[in-house]
């Protein structure tokens, strides 16, 4: 067992289970929900003062896959990895300030050199490790690994089931795309928590229904996501965005079977997550408030002269526009639902989606 105090919240942490932890029982009492931001925001509020309890860690921007809508644009990415040393001076002072939960992801972050080292010291340091992978780079070396030290869970993004499909969409052999579920079926076969996800879009859209049967057929996890994010070159992918039309119908069935009840209320600058206990830490060894800061400069904080510092002036960002109401929000009972953010006004090129007029017209949500 491995002892951790974050915000003089005490517990022991078992490093070889997926997400065993011991509270002591008072705290214990607390604890109604099992979703890791529910137990982020209970250990937060011990303190009400931003704590890195969630990180979100690019360790590589180089991924085997070259999906034409992904954010990472390979051609204009020169970048040689740091030292395992420094990799590790950072996760220490990180679990130092409170990290309890990583997710590992990339590119793809199997082809990290070091992948094992990292994920191996953050397990054994009582940390919780989530891994998001394309599913096409696991070897037997991995699922023993896996095996031995369960990770809390890993996402495996699926593009398509279909062969050819695959291949238009990957530009990878259409072999791997049988590699790909097959390597699904095994980590749920070693008893790893594994989950499945699709980036929808114009490309995916077609096997969009093929992908959930699979998944629901072999009883795992699966949901989508709409939103593209820009390259990190600068160039937009909005060219690969499904409609709004299309988009409000895929969405609708959720929304309408979802038990999440219209709230009135305005959306203000950092009212989630990353205002509180999350944070990104970036291939380039850069803080942020998360992935879609890239381009936001003044956002980004380097970790040169340590994580402490950083995070010092990543919480006095923050702390500067926490609370400030989004231009031309005027409340509505979408609250609960809304995806606009700090980004939509800082963002000059980034348009408020047409989605929730069309929820507003289709009497989904109102004014």
């Amino acid at each position: 067992m491995i002892k951790r105090n974050i915000n003089n919240v005490l517990f022991d942490v078992d490093e070889y289970e997926a997400n065993v932890l011991y509270f002591e029982q008072d705290f214990a009492k607390k604890i109604n929900s099992f979703k890791m931001e529910d137990l982020a925001q209970i250990i937060y509020e011990e303190r009400n003062d931003f704590i890195p309890l969630i990180v979100f860690n690019e360790i590589t921007p180089f991924c085997n896959f070259k999906c034409p809508f992904c954010y990472i644009n390979h051609n204009h990415i020169e970048f040689e990895y740091p030292t395992l040393y420094r990799y590790f001076e950072i996760y220490k002072g990180l679990i130092d300030e409170g990290m309890l939960y990583c997710t590992l992801t990339g590119g793809e972050v199997l082809i990290h050199p070091y992948f094992f080292d990292i994920y191996k010291f953050l397990k054994k340091n009582g940390v919780l490790v989530s891994i998001f992978s394309n599913g096409s780079f696991f070897t037997e070396k991995h699922f023993n690994l896996l095996k031995t030290y369960k990770p809390f869970q890993i996402e495996i993004s699926i593009y398509s089931i279909d062969e050819d499909d695959f291949h238009l969409i990957t530009g990878r052999p259409s072999d791997e795309c049988n590699k790909v579920l097959n390597n699904i079926l095994k980590l749920k076969e070693i008893g790893v928590n594994v989950k499945c996800k699709t980036q929808l879009n114009k490309l995916t859209i077609n096997g969009f229904e093929k992908i959930k049967k699979w998944c629901s057929s072999h009883h795992i996890p699966y949901y989508f996501s709409s939103e593209l994010q820009d390259r990190y070159d600068g160039s937009s992918t909005q060219e690969y965005n499904l409609d709004a039309e299309k988009h409000f119908d895929i969405y609708k069935e959720r929304l309408e079977k979802s038990n999440v009840k219209p709230v009135f209320g305005f959306k203000k600058y950092f009212d989630c997550g990353a205002g509180k206990y999350g944070l990104m830490l970036s291939y380039d060894l850069k803080v942020r408030p998360c992935a879609s800061f890239f381009s936001i400069e003044e956002a980004n904080f380097n970790t040169c002269n340590g994580i402490k510092l950083a995070l010092s002036d990543l919480k006095s960002y923050i702390n500067n526009v926490k609370g400030r109401t989004l231009n031309g929000c005027t409340g509505c009972n979408a609250k609960p639902i809304c995806k606009e953010c700090i980004l939509s006004d800082l963002l000059v090129k980034r348009k408020r989606c047409d989605f929730y007029n069309i929820m507003i017209r289709e009497g989904i949500i109102s004014n």
